[in-house]
């Protein structure tokens, strides 16, 4: 028999260290001293694939799994393993302290890997990515079947159980709708969040809840669900026990500093809603009804509301254009004004006038 040349393979920069045939296709597989491995196509001696990804000289290479990957060992002590079809890296494993020299796969389709170094060992490798694909498959069914209990449990209205499976599942959306059902069912709800928060099985469920609370309470739109389940943890769980939860501290920071965001927030919008009451009081707007329980009601002139008939008087509180005058005071002031104005000469509201052209 004789050997006769077929090709020439020219490429890598530096030596080259191994070589590996396809078990399946007319694919070579070289590695080099250059930290590169490349496949070849045999018919006509082409580079189809670099792979990069070695940091220093690749020593061996062998092909697994009925050729579809592909092992390298390097003097970087690094075990890959590559996609073939698309030169992706796949995995990297430090096998060894020291250069590895030598690889070599079994003869059942690449299940076991040996690898050989220059420390004298010597490591056996198994595929995993069978078990892995079926543990997988096992969380993921466990999964399904978590999420339809959380389900029956909202539909059921047992919001204990809904509540507990949601911060398992990580399922933050799911436990924010459910925390917005019960805050939305007033006192019932009240009592329902109370118990929720009184039961929860671990400090992992309650630092859980608490991030997710902290998340919440940056957005406006959520922060009302944030700020009852939070009211909730701290009125049911002891101080010490909110404190061992593992990054408290940062979290009820994060909390607090949105809080006192919301807080001042919410006293202008009151504050507003004063102006607005106002006006509307002063253009004669207000039901008599309400002008009669107003003043059939509790006579406290330091809650800071003011309430006026349809002619503008004042019939409860301090009037806020007289400034720190009491009602009575208010009311001679308003007697002056009237007989001071003359017909056509303007419209009065508070303390704005419209001038008649």
């Amino acid at each position: 028999p004789s050997l006769v040349p077929a090709g020439v393979l020219r490429g890598h920069r530096r030596g080259v260290w191994s070589v590996a045939f396809s078990p399946t296709d007319r694919v070579v597989a070289t590695a080099s001293g250059d930290r590169t491995v490349r496949l070849w196509t045999v018919a006509d001696c082409v580079c189809v694939r670099t792979l990069e990804g070695h940091t220093s000289s690749v020593l061996r290479v062998a092909f697994a799994t009925a050729g579809t990957q592909l092992l390298s060992a390097g003097s970087d002590g690094l075990m890959k393993l590559w996609d073939v079809a698309t030169g992706e890296c796949a995995l990297t494993e430090e096998a060894h302290d020291d250069k590895a020299w030598a690889l070599a796969t079994g003869d059942d389709g690449g299940r076991f890997v040996a690898t050989g170094a220059g420390d004298g060992t010597l490591a056996l490798w198994e595929d995993a990515t069978d078990a892995a694909a079926e543990e997988a498959q096992s969380k993921e069914r466990d999964a399904l079947v978590a999420e339809q209990a959380m389900a029956n449990a909202a539909y059921a209205n047992d919001y204990g159980t809904a509540v507990d499976l949601a911060l398992k599942l990580e399922r933050p959306g799911k436990l924010r709708e459910l925390l917005g059902e019960l805050v939305g069912r007033g006192d019932e709800g009240a009592r329902i969040l109370h118990e929720v928060a009184r039961t929860l099985g671990s400090h992992e469920r309650l630092g859980t809840l608490l991030r997710y609370i902290r998340d919440w309470n940056t957005n406006a739109r959520f922060c009302h669900i944030a700020q009852a389940a939070l009211k909730a943890v701290v009125e049911v769980r002891a101080p010490e026990d909110i404190m061992t939860v593992p990054g408290a501290p940062d979290l009820l920071a994060g909390i607090a500093a949105y809080t006192e965001r919301h807080l001042r927030r919410m006293a202008l919008l009151v504050q507003r809603s004063h102006l607005v009451d106002y006006t509307l009081r002063r253009l004669g707007q207000v039901d008599a009804g309400e002008l009669q329980d107003a003043a059939d009601g509790e006579d406290d002139e330091d809650d800071g509301v003011v309430v006026f008939d349809n002619k503008g008087n004042v019939v409860r509180g301090v009037d806020p254009l007289a400034g720190d005058q009491s009602v009575a005071a208010a009311k001679k002031r308003r007697k002056r004004e009237k007989k001071r104005k003359r017909p056509g000469a303007g419209v009065t509201y508070g303390a704005f006038d419209s001038v008649a052209d």
